[in-house]
């Protein structure tokens, strides 16, 4: 039988149980694939933020079984947004725990890539597809913003062909972050400089297309691609925006 002293600990102590989630790598992408892992981990809380004993890597069940034995209010997050409460009131943050409980989740795309397991088979989306448009390398393999204006003119050109804005902005922060080194280095008295930009050398229209995956919203994209002049490259790269 637990002593009082356990009794009353239990009594102020709050269980905290979440879900876990797993980055997975994919080849070719940098940031790889998230997942919700549908284990779970969390601790007990004794009051005064007083971590005293925790678990990780169970199940639903086996989390709430070891929650019930160490705190009468238990907190649970299913996913990334669902927050629960047992042995307390809900709230503004909170959901009541349903009387029957909840099925147990299972290992799934985190929800904001659930947009990555869709098919051919899926309705269309929308997508925001980004054309980035990099101008001609100069013969001399020097570059300098000299050129701009002739740019600027092709990219308005593009751009008004497909009814968008286009942004320089990418271009102006890649010839500023140059500029500071080379100035830098000339205050220093030297020749040559290293330097990093978080920038690239093109311009970028946005638009809007409609596909159920995304390299079906790429190839869209890729169709309604302005003929530039000689030279010039373009890139495309899509956003998933919602159904």
């Amino acid at each position: 039988m637990p002593s009082k002293r356990e009794l009353e600990r239990r009594s102020r102590s709050v269980v905290f149980i979440g879900e876990d989630d797993e980055r997975v790598d994919v080849e070719g992408s940098v940031f790889g694939d998230w997942y919700l892992t549908g284990r779970f981990s969390g601790f007990r809380d004794t009051g005064a933020s007083r971590v005293t004993q925790q678990f990780e890597d169970l199940s639903l069940d086996e989390a709430l079984a070891w929650a019930r034995e160490r705190a009468d209010r238990i907190v649970v997050r299913i996913g990334h947004d669902a927050h629960y409460v047992i042995g307390g009131e809900p709230d503004e943050h909170h959901l009541r725990w349903p009387a029957g409980g909840i099925a147990p989740p299972v290992r799934r795309r985190a929800p904001h890539e659930a947009w990555k397991g869709r098919t051919d088979a899926d309705p269309d989306a929308t997508w925001t597809a980004t054309l980035a448009l990099g101008p001609p390398a100069p013969p001399d393999g020097e570059w300098d913003d000299r050129r701009r204006p002739e740019w600027d003119a092709v990219v308005e050109d593009a751009a008004r062909s497909l009814g968008v804005a286009w942004s320089g902005d990418n271009i102006d922060g890649w010839f500023a972050d140059i500029g500071r080194a080379a100035r830098a280095a000339k205050r220093a008295g030297r020749h040559e400089y290293g330097w990093t930009t978080m920038h690239s050398r093109t311009y970028h229209l946005a638009l809007p297309v409609r596909a159920p995956t995304e390299a079906r919203a790429v190839a869209a994209a890729e169709a309604l691609a302005p003929v530039l002049p000689d030279g010039w490259t373009v890139w495309v790269g899509v956003r998933f925006d919602g159904d």
